[in-house]
C-alpha cells in the first residue's frame, strides 16, 4: 500500500505548529521506511477488514457494563483513588487480557473537599493517548478552579494509559500499528469502563455528571456518551479525535478507498459516525495550529453535536491558548447542570 498525499493544514509557523508537524513527520517517515523493508502491517490490516467487519457487533460492543465497584480506595487529603476490576471483557483481540496485568484494573482519581459524591456535581476528565499520570492531569486540567465553581473533580484512567500501560508506551487503541480488532476492542473497552464509572457516580447520589476529554480522551467521552442517553449532563471535547480513519487520511497512512472501507470496519467505534444528536450540552474547543487530530475534526465535531466551538491558538501538543478556554468551559458545564 502505497502512502497517500498528506493533508497538510494551513499553519503559521509558529512554535505550537512546528512541534505538532515534527511529531506528524515521524510518524509517516516511519511507516515510509517500513514499507520500504517489506513491513506493511497497516496494509495487511486493511486487506482483512471485509473479516473484521463481519465480527463487529455494535450492540454487544457497547453495552452497558455493571456500576463500578471500588476494589479498594486509597484515601488522601482531599482526595481519594478508586481501583476496580474491568467488566469488559475483548472478543475480537482477545490477546488484549494477556498484554498488562495492571490494565484489569480500572482506576479513577477523585479531588473534593467533600467526603462522598452525594449531592455533588462532577466533572470527570479523561485525558489523551499516552498520558493519564495524575502528576501531570492534576496540573494540566483547572482543577482548582472547577473546585471553587463547586464540582468535584474525577481524574479517569484510560485502558493501556497511565498507570494500566503495558511497557513504555501506550497500546490499543491506536490503529497505526495495524491491528484494528485491538482498536475495536480498545476503543469499546475505555467507553465500558468510563460508563461503569459513571454509573457508580451515579449510584453515590451525585447530583450531576459532566465529561471533559481531551484528544482520544474526547473519543471515548463522546462514543459513551452516544451509546447510552443521558449518561453525562454535559460534554466538552478539547482538541478531538472524533474518527481514526480521518485521521489516518489526514496524516497521509491511506487513500480515499481506503479510508471508505476502514470508516466502515470502524463505525461502530467512531463517534463521528454515531448519532452525537443523543449528547446534550456540548462544547467543543479547536487549536487553530492543531497538526495531529486537526481544527478539521474539532469543526467537524462542533457540526455533529450542534455545539458551540472554540478556536484557541497553538497545537495539540502543546495548546499555547488553552488557559483561555477553561472559564468558559466551566461555565458551559455550569449552566448546563444547573
Amino acid at each position: 500500500m502505497a502512502l497517500a498525499p498528506e493533508t497538510r493544514p494551513s499553519l503559521s509557523a509558529t512554535p505550537a505548529a512546528w512541534l505538532d508537524l515534527s511529531v506528524r513527520g515521524a510518524l509517516r517517515l516511519v511507516h515510509g521506511v517500513g514499507q520500504q523493508l517489506g513491513l506493511d502491517p497497516l496494509g495487511r490490516a486493511l486487506r482483512d477488514l471485509p473479516r473484521l467487519r463481519a465480527r463487529v457487533a455494535a450492540d454487544r460492543l457497547l453495552a452497558g457494563p455493571p456500576a463500578a465497584r471500588p476494589l479498594r480506595v486509597q484515601r488522601g487529603r482531599h482526595r481519594e483513588e478508586w481501583l476496580w476490576p474491568s467488566a469488559y471483557q475483548p472478543t475480537l483481540a482477545p490477546h488484549l487480557t494477556s498484554l498488562s496485568t495492571a490494565n484489569r484494573t480500572a482506576r479513577a482519581l477523585r479531588r473534593s473537599l467533600a467526603p462522598t459524591v452525594a449531592g455533588r456535581d462532577v466533572v470527570v476528565v479523561v485525558h489523551g493517548f499516552n498520558t493519564g499520570a495524575y502528576a501531570l492531569e492534576e496540573r494540566l486540567w483547572p482543577q482548582a478552579a472547577l473546585q471553587a465553581r463547586g464540582f468535584d473533580v474525577v481524574f479517569f484512567q484510560q485502558p493501556f494509559h497511565g498507570a494500566r500501560k503495558a511497557g513504555a508506551f501506550g497500546l490499543p487503541p491506536w490503529p497505526a500499528a495495524g491491528d484494528f480488532a485491538a482498536t475495536v476492542d480498545g476503543c469499546a473497552w475505555a467507553a465500558s469502563d468510563f460508563t461503569a464509572l459513571v454509573s457508580s457516580l451515579r449510584a453515590q447520589g451525585a447530583r450531576s455528571v459532566s465529561a471533559w476529554g481531551m484528544s482520544l480522551g474526547a473519543h471515548t467521552v463522546l462514543l459513551a456518551a452516544s451509546a447510552h442517553d443521558g449518561l453525562v449532563d454535559a460534554v466538552a471535547a478539547v482538541t478531538p479525535l472524533g474518527s481514526f480513519p480521518d485521521l489516518l487520511r489526514q496524516h497521509g497512512h491511506i487513500d480515499d478507498a481506503a479510508h471508505a472501507a476502514l470508516a466502515s470496519a470502524l463505525a461502530a467505534v467512531t463517534p463521528l459516525s454515531r448519532d452525537l444528536s443523543r449528547v446534550g450540552h456540548g462544547v467543543v474547543v479547536g487549536a487553530a495550529c492543531d497538526a495531529i487530530t486537526s481544527m478539521q475534526q474539532a469543526e467537524d465535531v462542533a457540526a455533529a453535536l450542534s455545539a458551540p466551538l472554540i478556536t484557541i491558538p497553538g497545537g495539540h501538543l502543546a495548546p499555547a491558548g488553552l488557559s483561555m478556554a477553561w472559564d468558559r468551559l466551566i461555565a458551559h458545564t455550569r449552566a448546563a447542570v444547573g
